[in-house]
């Protein structure tokens, strides 16, 4: 998967930090893209899953399920 970062460079997902990831899902779930966010919080489960962030992500996924 592919993100346009902030910079306006695409990159590899594996290639956002941790907090750049968190934020990405968190404005395409503010933004209704709940499909992205879904993967993006995916991504954070998948790659971080002992940093803190896990239990946000894992919350905010189902969330974005359930929209």
């Amino acid at each position: 998967m592919l993100l346009r970062a902030k910079d306006g460079q695409v990159r590899n997902i594996q290639q956002l930090d941790l907090r750049e990831l968190y934020q990405t899902a968190a404005k395409a779930y503010s933004l209704k893209k709940y499909d992205d966010a879904i993967k993006l919080y995916q991504a954070i489960r998948t790659y971080y899953p002992t940093h803190a962030y896990l239990y946000a992500a894992t919350y905010n996924q189902a969330l974005a399920h359930e929209d």
